[in-house]
């Protein structure tokens, strides 16, 4: 039951991802073709490698992915948020924490699957340009040539191991923030869970404002923190400090799983009951 309850979220979350990949796709569309028609762009004068329509399309796409995924991450999270109170999933078989745990699975699937959708969706920009634009496919040939000739592909087990150190650290730190989100909405309904009705929606969002000011004043700190990390491996390739950050992000995302576990069945239940 667990896992069928997970396809049917991840299904019904995935539905968004097709749709504003349409949407980025149409945008970068539309953003080329501004740029090719008109003559007073930097790029449409530009007679290098986004000479021509379609490498221009696949510049516009790329320079819109990470604007479209902080979108869908939103759109998600919101989806992730609206599942954990619907009170029909109540009638479900599994308890709440097997409920909330396939709810923060499939949104973090769902949003990794739309980034590999983005991903093929680049790749099949690039082999169009490269099929059907002969000055794109010679400047690719030659950077390509050239990137060879200086050694710049080659890749040791160290670099290897810091690339992978590098992308568990964001795999987690997109993990927190799903959790939390949610911990702040567990948190903010579990305290106003004892209050008084009348009061309810100004407490709530006054306690939702503190509880985000002390969020965001601890995540500035990781964050801080993972900044320098991050300024330290480009600098000099050591594994150490990353998987030493990799740890501490683990736990973090840990601890913040077990808090929402026990607000969402001591006082979120209670709270949808009422």
């Amino acid at each position: 039951m667990f896992f069928k309850l997970f396809r049917q979220f991840l299904r019904k979350k995935s539905r968004s991802a097709y749709g504003i990949l349409v949407v980025e796709l149409i945008s970068a569309i539309v953003l080329a073709m501004t740029g090719f028609f008109s003559k007073h762009t930097t790029v449409s004068q530009n007679p290098n490698i986004i000479h021509h329509f379609l490498p221009l399309t696949l510049v516009s796409y790329l320079e819109l992915i990470l604007l479209f995924d902080a979108i869908y991450l939103l759109v998600n999270t919101w989806q992730n948020e609206k599942y954990s109170f619907t009170q029909s999933l109540r009638l479900v078989p599994l308890n709440d924490t097997n409920i909330y745990l396939c709810n923060i699975l499939s949104s973090f699937t769902s949003f990794i699957y739309f980034v590999i959708l983005q991903g093929v969706t680049s790749l099949g920009l690039f082999g169009i340009c490269y099929g059907f634009d002969s000055k794109f496919k010679f400047q690719v040939s030659q950077q390509w040539a050239h990137l060879r000739v200086t050694g710049a592909l080659r890749v040791n087990s160290a670099d290897l191991t810091a690339i992978a150190g590098f992308v568990i650290l964001l795999i987690l730190t997109l993990a927190s923030f799903y959790l939390i989100t949610s911990f702040i909405n567990f948190l903010s309904h579990a305290i106003t869970a004892f209050l008084p009705r009348n009061s309810y929606r100004l407490v709530l969002n006054v306690t939702r404002l503190v509880i985000l000011v002390g969020v965001i004043w601890l995540l500035s700190n990781i964050f801080n923190a993972f900044s320098s990390v991050f300024l330290l491996q480009v600098n000099k390739m050591t594994t150490i400090t990353f998987w030493q950050e990799d740890l501490r992000m683990a736990i973090w995302d840990l601890a913040i799983v077990l808090l929402n576990l026990l607000l969402i069945n001591r006082f979120v239940e209670a709270k949808q009951n009422n």
